[in-house]
């Protein structure tokens, strides 16, 4: 099994120096046609510049993620990011995710020295955790709705269900742009797979 060593935000970190090289082609051209050939470029990617931007200039949109969270959350309340990509999203904002303890981790980020926490447990560590909270917020993203979570590894393979046989159910669901955030709360009876995929109004 082939675990990638660099997510794609680090590879974007990257594109600063590739602009500088371009610009030096650029001042190669020319007193004329360098400037023409700056200007067009910037034309060209002033739409990519204004859309990237934007709150969801990623694809993923975080702050409405998080504002959702901030405004329900409960004390008691857990987080369990499905896909380890989105492990960081607690970091963008002060509040929301940031505030709810990732179920997954086993040290968090500062004692970690890392982003979003390290040694990640076990599948079984992780459904044993789930039985004795009140409340966890599921962390979908780049997948359509799933209303059985699965956990995935950094792989990007599945590891198995993470809710099925808990004493969970399906409270409500949002969706923002490519990412679902999905309630449950302790509690009797099983979980709607219909509803689980369907939008909060």
């Amino acid at each position: 099994m082939i675990s990638p060593i660099y997510t794609s935000r680090y590879v974007l970190m990257c594109i600063p120096a590739l602009a500088l090289i371009a610009g030096a082609a650029v001042t190669v051209l020319g007193r004329i046609v360098g400037p023409v050939a700056l200007a067009i470029v910037v034309l060209a990617g002033l739409s990519t510049q204004v859309t990237q931007r934007e709150p969801y200039g990623h694809y993923d949109n975080i702050r409405a993620l998080d504002r959702i969270v901030a405004a329900r959350a409960k004390p008691g309340d857990v987080v369990l990011y499905t896909n380890p990509n989105a492990q960081s999203f607690g970091a963008a904002y002060p509040y929301g995710l940031h505030n709810l303890p990732n179920i997954e981790l086993a040290q968090a980020a500062i004692p970690s020295g890392t982003l979003a926490g390290a040694d990640l447990t076990s599948l079984a560590q992780i459904r044993a955790r789930l039985r004795n909270i009140s409340r966890v917020w599921v962390v979908e993203i780049n997948n359509p709705c799933v209303p059985v979570p699965q956990v995935q590894a950094l792989s990007g393979k599945k590891e198995g269900a993470a809710l099925t046989g808990l004493p969970l159910r399906f409270v409500r669901m949002w969706h923002e742009r490519g990412d679902y955030l999905l309630l449950y709360a302790h509690g009797a009876g099983s979980q709607d797979i219909t509803t689980a995929c369907k939008p909060a109004s």
